[in-house]
């Protein structure tokens, strides 16, 4: 271990804590909402790793922005797709509409009027 660590006593193969009053009320009451039978230690591990899981979950929100950021884009890019689409049906209408008109101009005309 570099020197810093053995300073600030992260060499220990144990520790103990001393917690004020308070805090230690604290633990007890994660302590029961754990189970009547949870431990001290068995509350200061779920404590580690509850913080634990909370500062993992902080990456997790980076890419939680960068997915909704993807999916804003890809959003726009249907809207754009979709406008795109009902202009060539209403075109397509249009001159389906047009045909429709020339063949049934063309149907009441007498044969000899081609």
């Amino acid at each position: 271990m570099n020197e810093k660590s053995e300073e600030q006593g992260w060499d220990r193969s144990q520790l103990t804590l001393r917690l004020p009053s308070a805090r230690l009320a604290r633990l007890r009451a994660l302590a029961n909402k754990m189970g009547g039978h949870a431990t001290p230690t068995d509350a200061v591990v779920h404590a580690i790793d509850t913080a634990a899981a909370h500062l993992d979950a902080s990456g997790l929100d980076a890419r939680l922005d960068a997915i909704e950021d993807e999916l804003a884009v890809m959003s726009q890019d249907r809207r754009r797709d979709t406008h795109r689409l009902e202009s060539a049906i209403r075109a397509i209408g249009h001159s389906l509409g047009e045909l429709h008109s020339l063949i049934s101009e063309l149907a009441s005309q007498e044969p000899d009027e081609f």
